[in-house]
């Protein structure tokens, strides 16, 4: 679902999933000659490989429009922090299956991802609902409706990753400290 304008904007046109408030959720699998750069061509296969991620705590800010793509559609410079929620499994022994995963739960007030990893889908599945609902629970809040997951799966050959990112914004970093 897409949020229009905020009141008093003068009617401009509503987010289409690309501008300010939008937390695009993206994913990518992946394999490499090691943990980390089979991390690396993950977060390829999602399209945020070339940007500084800056991990965050699970919050939604109010407001937000969280929409999954798959691939990240917006691009920033390379090497610009970016803040993101993040879920990631990487495995180096053949046959052994990955899995990564994000859920979430929105409200006009704010909402919450939770992350989580795997030895299967059924587990990450679980542990991401009761997360999100447990999360709810202890936050008066007018949610929207139900608990939304996103999972990836890997069959580890050599050394393998799984990815799903949550991807909010540019953050600012001083360099001049």
């Amino acid at each position: 679902m897409t949020a229009g304008p905020p009141a008093g904007d003068g009617g401009a046109a509503p987010d289409r999933g690309t501008g300010p408030g939008t937390v695009e959720v993206v994913w990518g699998t992946a394999e490499g000659e090691t943990p980390l750069s089979a991390f690396d061509r993950a977060l390829s296969a999602g399209g945020i490989h070339d940007y500084n991620l800056v991990r965050l705590s699970s919050v939604v800010p109010p407001d937000a429009t969280v929409i999954e793509r798959g691939t990240a559609e917006r691009e920033w410079p390379v090497g610009q922090a970016v803040a993101a929620v993040v879920a990631d499994a990487v495995g180096s022994v053949s046959g052994e299956t990955v899995v990564a995963g994000l859920g979430w739960a929105t409200s006009p007030e704010g909402g919450v991802f939770m992350e989580h990893t795997a030895d299967s889908r059924d587990e990450c599945e679980t542990l991401l609902r009761r997360g999100v609902r447990d999360a709810m629970a202890h936050r008066d809040r007018s949610w929207d409706g139900e608990v939304n997951t996103r999972l990836v799966e890997h069959v580890v050959d050599r050394t393998g990753a799984a990815v799903v990112a949550a991807v909010y914004a540019p953050v600012s970093l001083s360099w001049d400290v």
